[in-house]
């Protein structure tokens, strides 16, 4: 069944998020999961600023979602979800209207470059560039890729955001033999508000090594170490400077199962932080937490499956929650995050595609948040497709709000029309809106488009062609 979800439809909506947004697997924790930038985890560990504000309108070329139950392979806020997004390669584009920009890339053998940049006629800009190639050798394989992006939010004339962040990654894993494999990454990132009333400034920059070993048998032990350094400012202009650095480490091993009838995961580990910096005389409970996942899928049949996990998670204090002036006297470094959660789905292996799900999470001072919804994709007919889905979430501390959304496409070989109905969450409060596109092909590798989407309120519509 052709999946209405196309790639390129998703990664607008992401892509084109305002700043301030984050991404959570289905509410699993209020201040959202952890960003993938090229490979590289996109997070600011001064103040825990938003990663989206350098990557373009049509900028990203691909994404990846991983869930809560694989937390122990990222750390530091993933148990909220792992969303990986890459801006390499992918169809060129050009566009005007609301946002105007243009995405380009190019190959010379088996290195690659891609280019892009957007300006919203609301006060948003952004460009972004990045390089890739490959690292191989007779019994290894992997790549790497260098990166860049900046951005400059400034809607009404009185205040400005500027953010830039960049950084560096290289991956190889043994191809003969023991699965091993390893990773290395640098990255330096930063933000300025520019206002009259606070304005404040935050750098950071990490570097990171980690290295596994895995079995590819059917009842397969692997074991991963992760090796992190940060450091970082924060200044605002009634406070003052903060500067502190942060290493972290992280053991884990576990077991995955293959079977006819089911997957299981099975993972135990250990995470240190310490903290050193702040401020003269800070102290802080440095300290180390456990971490911890079970997890199956259990096929019942080919039509029907049901996947459960539980997990044990944590948040690392930003610099900022540690040494600011709201900190607590002696602040504790981890905030464990347990979450558990079901999904129950049904494949027709035909036209029919529907799932309910469920999840929970709770951190250890008892702030918990849950949601519960279901999701359905038929294809109505060959050239008629929706998918929809409907999900509840509450928390300790914010009340039921119902999110979801209804997308309907129509595709024949010159035509394809997309209208989606959607009901988001802005700062808590429930927005409802109708979006859409059209477009089909020019010729054969030259396509058009018409898009238009309502933000914050305001209705965007871009005119523009994919080559």
């Amino acid at each position: 069944m052709p999946e209405p979800f196309t790639r390129d439809r998703i990664i607008e909506a992401l892509e084109r998020m305002p700043p301030g947004a984050t991404l959570d697997d289905r509410n699993a924790f209020p201040q959202g999961g952890l960003v993938l930038l090229n490979g590289v985890a996109d997070y600011d560990i001064v103040a825990g600023a938003t990663p989206f504000d350098t990557v373009p309108a049509y900028g990203a070329t691909s994404i990846s979602v991983a869930r809560v139950d694989e937390a122990y392979n990222y750390g530091d806020i993933a148990h909220a979800g792992t969303f990986g997004v890459t801006t390499s390669g992918g169809a060129d584009s050009a566009f005007f209207g609301a946002d105007s920009g243009a995405h380009a890339s190019t190959a010379l053998g088996e290195f690659g470059a891609s280019a892009a940049f957007s300006n919203w006629n609301q006060g948003d800009r952004r460009s972004h560039i990045d390089l890739t190639g490959p690292i191989s050798s007779e019994s290894t394989q992997g790549d790497f890729e260098i990166s860049s992006g900046e951005g400059m939010l400034d809607t009404d004339g009185t205040a400005a955001l500027a953010s830039s962040f960049s950084s560096a990654r290289a991956s190889i894993e043994r191809t003969t033999g023991p699965d091993m494999f390893a990773s290395a990454s640098i990255d330096r990132g930063t933000y300025t508000y520019q206002s009259s009333y606070a304005p404040d400034t935050a750098v950071w920059a990490d570097e990171d090594l980690s290295a596994g070993v895995r079995s590819r048998a059917a009842l397969a032990p692997f074991a991963l170490i992760d090796i992190r350094e940060s450091a970082g400012s924060y200044w605002e202009s009634s406070a003052g400077t903060i500067a502190a650095t942060l290493g972290q480490a992280r053991a884990i091993a576990g077991l995955s199962v293959a079977q006819p009838g089911y997957d299981a995961q099975f993972a135990i580990g250990n995470d240190d932080a310490t903290y050193t910096g702040g401020y003269p005389g800070a102290l802080v409970d440095n300290g180390s937490t456990a971490t911890a996942l079970g997890s199956f899928d259990l096929k019942f049949d080919p039509q029907w499956t049901l996947h459960a996990s539980a997990a044990h998670g944590y948040v690392v204090q930003t610099f900022l929650g540690t040494f600011g002036a709201q900190a607590p006297a002696i602040p504790s470094v981890f905030d464990v995050v347990a979450t558990s959660e079901a999904t129950l789905e049904f494949d027709s292996l035909a036209r029919v595609r529907a799932s309910l799900t469920t999840l929970r999470s709770q951190d250890a001072s008892g702030s918990a948040s849950s949601s519960a919804g279901a999701s359905l994709g038929w294809q109505v007919a060959p050239v008629l497709s929706l998918r929809t889905w409907l999900l509840e979430t509450q928390s300790s501390t914010i009340g039921p709000r119902t999110v979801g959304s209804a997308w309907l496409t129509y595709t024949t070989p010159g035509l394809r029309v997309d209208a989606i109905w959607r009901r988001d969450l802005l700062d808590t409060q429930p927005d409802a809106h109708l979006d859409g596109s059209i477009g089909g092909p020019l010729g054969p590798r030259l396509g058009w488009f018409v898009s238009t989407e309502r933000r914050n309120g305001t209705r965007a519509t871009d005119v523009g062609i994919r080559f």
